[in-house]
């Protein structure tokens, strides 16, 4: 069902807790864009060298560095790559949940993890096995099994920048209607998702309760 106009207004507020939106007049990163921290290590060499630079756009986000190598070392029961190592995909999201994701990064929602992929652009698949099990699939071109040099051309969704009085001042009501456009299509979009991913996970529950 698509949500309503006041719904998707009152979903702003998480993913901005998310950090799916970041203020770019902000002394510091996001909580959320802070957790996902990682040493430069983990990190191609030329990623790593940019990381304190000063462009946000130019930072390779360390965040993709650590998901790589938790897929690595994760059961594979709970998530793995796929054969192809093309993609890869989760089995157990409440493990994922409440297990692996706290080995790596701070404890979040798996409804958040699967937000933050959203914002790098991958994409989700529900895959329905022949016993009518379910799982997610979740792919980018560029995040690969064994190429983690790909992962620095992986950019985030452009973020939503907070104007100035000035700014403001000096955009029309086009411009001013098209913006909000865009934010409440992209927000529809995560909603949507969102959904389905809860769904997914009261299935499996309900399934492991019987």
């Amino acid at each position: 069902m698509t949500p309503s106009f006041e719904e998707v207004l009152g979903d702003i507020s998480d993913f901005l807790r998310d950090g799916l939106f970041e203020y770019a007049s902000s002394d510091e990163s996001s909580s959320m864009h802070r957790a996902f921290a990682a040493s430069p290590s983990t990190l191609p060499a030329r990623c790593a060298s940019s990381v304190d630079g000063p462009d946000d756009d130019e930072k390779c986000v360390s965040y993709l560095g650590k998901l790589y190598t938790m897929l690595s070392v994760c059961p594979p029961t709970v998530a793995s790559w796929t054969r192809s190592g093309a993609a890869f995909a989760i089995y157990d999201p409440e493990s994922l949940e409440k297990v692996v994701i706290p080995q790596h990064f701070q404890p979040i929602k798996f409804e958040s993890f699967v937000r933050q992929l959203n914002s790098y652009r991958f994409k989700k698949s529900k895959i329905v096995n022949p016993d009518n099990t379910t799982f997610l699939e979740f792919q980018h071109s560029s995040f690969v099994l064994g190429r983690p040099d790909l992962l620095e051309s992986i950019k985030r969704r452009r973020r939503i920048r907070r104007k100035g009085p000035k700014s403001i001042q000096d955009m029309n009501d086009a411009d001013l209607r098209a913006a909000m456009t865009d934010l409440v299509q992209l927000v529809q979009t995560l909603h949507t998702e969102l959904h389905e991913t809860k769904a997914l996970a009261a299935s499996l529950a309900a399934k492991r309760a019987t």
